[in-house]
């Protein structure tokens, strides 16, 4: 798909991993939004606590930027997302061991690292982070041994 503005195009993985960003932001959003206006705690439930709440809205909003910028191919927001991610870990980690909670929630961070990590380490996505031309080879030339002796005769050590 061609970026308006750039001379190249971005990696299929690249949309891919904003675009589950941005809809697991939308569900973040939503999960929050009705936790907080139609609670239904029924008998023996613990409470949902607002900070729980406000780190669903928190949570929303980074996946929000992560997903926007890193379609856009800022560097900053693939570091941001490996941040994410190693938190998200840990979060399934510690939640995990809780034999109480619904496998459901932690599904979506498991998906999240399983899908987006090698996805935006592959090659393409390191050259559309760098900004360069994903589909273009950039190999160095090789100099042939005669070449080089040339070179430093004439003292360019350009090698």
């Amino acid at each position: 798909m061609q970026l308006p503005g750039t001379r190249f195009s971005r990696p299929t993985r690249v949309t891919t991993v904003g675009c589950l960003l941005l809809g697991n932001a939308v569900i973040e959003a939503l999960t929050w939004f009705l936790h907080v206006y139609f609670p239904k705690p029924q008998v023996g439930d613990v409470v949902y606590p607002h900070s729980l709440a406000v780190i669903h809205l928190a949570h929303a909003v980074v996946l929000v930027f992560c997903g926007w910028f890193l379609l856009k191919g800022t560097k900053w927001a693939r570091i941001a997302y490996f941040i994410v991610c190693a938190a998200s870990l840990a979060d399934v980690l510690m939640v995990g061991l809780n034999a109480s909670l619904l496998k459901t929630e932690l599904e979506a961070p498991i998906l999240r690292i399983l899908i987006g990590v090698p996805a935006l380490l592959t090659p393409r996505a390191n050259k559309f982070f760098a900004g360069l031309d994903p589909d273009r080879s950039y190999a160095k030339p090789t100099i042939s041994p005669l070449a080089k002796g040339k070179q430093q005769k004439e003292g360019k050590y350009d090698y």
